[in-house]
Order: C-alpha cells, then sequence, then structure tokens
C-alpha cells in the first residue's frame, strides 16, 4: 500500500479520515471490517457496494473488483487450491502405481501405505483425507470405522498422473 502511495503520490484515507502517507494493515482490516458477502446459489455478490475508502484500499493493494465475489477468479488462487505437499505426491504415485499391480483386487490398504511411507502415521493419515475431501481418493472404512483400503477416482488418477510427470 505504501508503495501505491509512493508512486501516485496520493495518500489514502487513515485514522479519523484524515489522509496517510503511511497506511498500516490494520488500516486497511478495520476500513474493510464491514465487507459482506452473501451466496445465493452459486452466486457470490456484497451485500452493499464497497465504500469510497474501501475502493481506495483495493486499488491500492492491487486487487481486482471482483476479488469479493470471484473469489476463485485468479489463475494465483485456483494454483493453491490445487497446490499439493510432497507428501500428498508421494501418496498419489504410490496408489497410481499400487492400482498397477495385478492382485485381483482394486484397492489398496491403509496399512501397507502406511507401512511403505516415511512419516508419522498422523501424517500420512491427514494427507490421505485432504485428497479425499478433494475427490481424488475414496477410503473405505473398517466396521470401527477405521481406513480400510484406499481406491482413487477417476479425478484422482488424472492428478497422479500430473504429479508422476511433474519434476517435483
Amino acid at each position: 500500500m505504501r508503495a501505491h502511495v509512493a508512486s501516485t503520490g496520493m495518500p489514502l484515507t487513515g485514522w479519523d479520515k484524515k489522509p496517510t502517507e503511511r497506511p498500516t494493515a490494520f488500516m486497511m482490516m478495520t476500513k474493510c471490517a464491514g465487507v459482506l458477502v452473501g451466496k445465493v446459489g452459486p452466486q457470490r455478490q456484497l451485500a452493499r457496494p464497497l465504500s469510497a475508502v474501501q475502493q481506495q484500499y483495493r486499488v491500492a493493494l492491487g486487487v481486482s473488483a471482483t476479488c469479493f465475489t470471484l473469489p476463485t477468479g485468479s489463475p494465483r488462487t485456483r494454483m493453491a487450491a490445487t497446490r499439493l505437499s510432497q507428501l500428498q505426491k508421494r501418496l498419489l504415485r504410490w496408489l497410481a502405481t499400487d492400482a498397477q499391480r495385478p492382485r485381483g483386487v482394486v484397492a489398496s490398504r491403509h496399512q501397507e501405505l502406511v507401512g511403505a511411507r516415511k512419516g508419522a502415521k498422523g501424517n500420512v493419515s491427514h494427507s490421505l483425507r485432504t485428497l479425499e475431501t478433494r475427490g481424488w481418493l475414496v477410503m473405505g472404512r473398517s466396521a470401527g470405522g477405521k481406513a480400510a483400503s484406499l481406491r482413487l477416482t477417476p479425478e484422482g488418477q488424472k492428478w497422479a498422473g500430473h504429479v508422476a510427470r511433474s519434476c517435483d
């Protein structure tokens, strides 16, 4: 924000509606605290238009006018939404490779995967739940509710293919 003020020579509205050449993040948070977004079906919309001060800060931050109503609109946001940890990448690779082994059983065993991967069981389980939430993995559960089998969904197979072709 300060770089914007320096480059344009125009101060932002600060405390007590006075112009400032030294805006802070806290100042911005107080100015934007009243922004309300409602969701009707798949559409997001502002409850009321941004005020002139809120518009000033939005422009100073270099954020698009649709930042509140189209949160997944930028390529950077989409990339962050699908970013995978190194452990998740290894899990996808293992599941894709394991699914190709002839066994007569399509699903991998959860315990086999935990035993084959380095790292704490809790980290592996958390990463598997994240992949399941994204719809890339189906976890079969035992009668006690524990993960017993793992199977990649078609979407998960697609992502496993992307991961296998990537360099990291």
